[in-house]
């Protein structure tokens, strides 16, 4: 019997260990959450492409500040490279976000993500080979 398809995003969501659930389907793109947590992520048009797009992160503001949104993406990373997922992004602020585009192209780069060709100011393009080296956290004050 072949074996079931399950996309790169599935997967990454699965082993990432977060127990992040479906709150909406659509078939570019779904969203995960727990509570006060959410994450859209986009696979790539290929079916057989290893890229996941992570299209946003989102803290509620009572949650921000407590390190949620680094162990997402300490999570992701791992679960990416034992899978042999690339992930891309474009690192822009949202309105009155609480980082500018340019701390988190700096946040971002902590976990090993690397700005790729074009963008600009405001949208920073930038993706995370397999295996690639996180320059470590921001050490607390």
């Amino acid at each position: 019997m072949p074996r079931q398809y399950r996309s790169p995003r599935t997967q990454l969501i699965k082993a990432s260990g977060l127990g992040l659930k479906k709150s909406e389907d659509d078939v570019d793109q779904e969203r995960w959450s727990v509570p006060g947590i959410w994450l859209d992520l986009r696979n790539a048009p290929n079916k057989h492409s290893d890229v996941v797009t992570i299209i946003s992160l989102w803290i509620i503001r009572s949650k921000r500040g407590q390190g949620h949104a680094g162990r997402v993406m300490s999570a992701l990373c791992a679960a990416a490279d034992a899978l042999g997922i690339r992930l891309r992004l474009e690192a822009h602020a949202y309105g009155r976000g609480p980082l500018s585009t340019a701390e988190l192209v700096v946040w971002y780069s902590r976990y090993g993500f690397r700005h790729t060709r074009g963008g600009t100011p405001d949208r920073v393009p930038m993706e995370r080979a397999v295996g690639a080296q996180a320059t470590g956290r921001r050490k607390a004050a």
